[in-house]
């Protein structure tokens, strides 16, 4: 007779996720998530084939959360204000989960349909913005747009921005200097 299994999918998911927020990717190993978990590390493959398999799902998880993010910034009726919110929600994401974001731009994991289809809802919030023109164009403005939000974030991650000055102010000015050429 098989023995219910202690933990969920779910619950190792999250337990990836903490594990990276306090120690980044290098510090999730099969053996600490276990630990963590209170279960033996062999009970994991149960679940999960190995620790790039937790990784996949924990990368698609943060994907799911960073589109759900952007689709509540998208109040706006007007689409440069629309855009601007997006911006500052993808900042604003970026900075809460310091140690999860760069999951998003690294080397990826992903490369299943369903990969891809958690890729494609993330950017669905910003092409729906740019609706209106091409679909070629939308995504031009679009790679644009998460291109300077993801380079500044990276460099403010790092502590890059040493100069002195609003760090703050100068997001809001690339990013409206953005919004005005792509709106």
């Amino acid at each position: 007779m098989a023995f219910p299994s202690k933990t969920s999918a779910d619950q190792v998911i999250h337990a990836a996720m903490t594990v990276i927020g306090e120690d980044g990717v290098d510090g999730l190993t099969v053996s600490r998530l276990a630990n963590r978990l209170g279960i033996k590390a062999p009970s994991l493959y149960k679940r999960f084939s190995g620790r790039d398999a937790i990784l996949a799902e924990v990368e698609r998880k943060v994907f799911a959360m960073l589109g759900a993010a952007l689709e509540r910034s998208r109040k706006e009726a007007d689409p440069a204000m629309s855009l601007l919110a997006a911006c500052r929600a993808h900042r604003a994401f970026a900075k809460k989960h310091v140690r999860l974001y760069p999951l998003l731009f690294s080397q990826t994991r992903l490369n299943d349909k369903e990969a891809q289809e958690v890729r494609y809802q993330a950017a669905d919030s910003i092409l729906k913005i740019f609706q209106d023109d091409k679909p070629d164009v939308a995504l031009k403005k679009a790679r644009t747009m998460t291109a300077f939000v993801h380079g500044f974030v990276s460099i403010e991650i790092a502590s890059g921005f040493q100069m002195g000055g609003d760090v703050d102010a100068a997001f809001d000015f690339g990013a409206k200097a953005i919004v005005d050429s792509l709106a």
